[in-house]
């Protein structure tokens, strides 16, 4: 019986693999096909998706805020990247998270510029698109300089109460809420998940000595400051302060 089952078995494979064709690619037709504005629209496809696009688009053309300046994004020190991370520090102080400084992002997580005038939903959204989230990580102050370093050599970043003043070929000076650095004590750095978690190569914030997720996204941070000072009469009016001078 097992002998018959084996004979069978063997007999199967035989079967699917005589059958089995290898198929082999002999040739390829390309054509390429122009969208232009003469092709017509799928009438029935617009009714469909209308009502949802009418109703997103109340949401994202809200008035948020209004700004006295238009903001750009222009290294080392520039008012979008002020105005960027002092939101993101104010928001989350307001909701009682105790840190030394912020590094919110990157400049390449600076998706946007901003305008001047109205704000909406849309240029929050346009302006940070991630759901990263708002973490505190606690490093070492013998990590501050190698965090320095990256800084400079990206040729700056959005920060708040921390100043880094590099004039070649004087060694930085950097101040952290207005003190020289202190590499025998620990820092409080409010950052973001994707920079915490490896992002864009900070070796800094590697092996951190302890980490919060505040479960806070950075965009709903911005958006909250931007409406507080709706709120509050006041308009967005960032000024370069000179946080980060860079000459090499």
């Amino acid at each position: 019986m097992i002998q018959q089952k084996k004979i069978a078995l063997i007999m199967l494979v035989f079967f699917l693999t005589a059958c089995s064709k290898q198929l082999i690619l002999k040739q390829t037709n390309i054509s390429q096909i122009n969208v232009a504005a003469k092709v017509q629209p799928d009438q029935a496809i617009l009714d469909f998706y209308a009502p949802f696009k009418n109703s997103l688009d109340s949401q994202m053309n809200r008035i948020v805020g209004t700004s006295a300046i238009a903001l750009a994004k222009n290294s080392p020190d520039n008012n979008l990247s002020i105005f960027f991370a002092d939101a993101v520090a104010a928001s989350c102080k307001q909701r009682n998270a105790v840190f030394d400084f912020a590094f919110p992002t990157t400049n390449g997580g600076i998706r946007n510029s901003m305008p001047k005038g109205d704000w909406t939903l849309r240029n929050i959204y346009e302006l940070m698109p991630f759901e990263n989230e708002c973490v505190l990580l606690t490093i070492s102050g013998k990590k501050i300089n190698s965090l320095v370093d990256f800084i400079i050599l990206k040729g700056g970043q959005p920060l708040a109460g921390i100043t880094i003043q590099a004039i070649a070929p004087a060694a930085p000076i950097v101040k952290i809420n207005g003190l020289a650095v202190d590499t025998n004590r620990n820092y409080i750095v409010l950052t973001s998940d994707y920079l915490a978690n490896g992002g864009d190569g900070i070796l800094a914030f590697t092996k951190p000595i302890n980490k919060v997720n505040l479960q806070y996204k950075i965009r709903d941070a911005i958006l909250d400051y931007v409406q507080s000072q709706q709120l509050l009469g006041k308009t967005i009016n960032p000024n370069i302060d000179g946080r980060i001078s860079i000459k090499q």
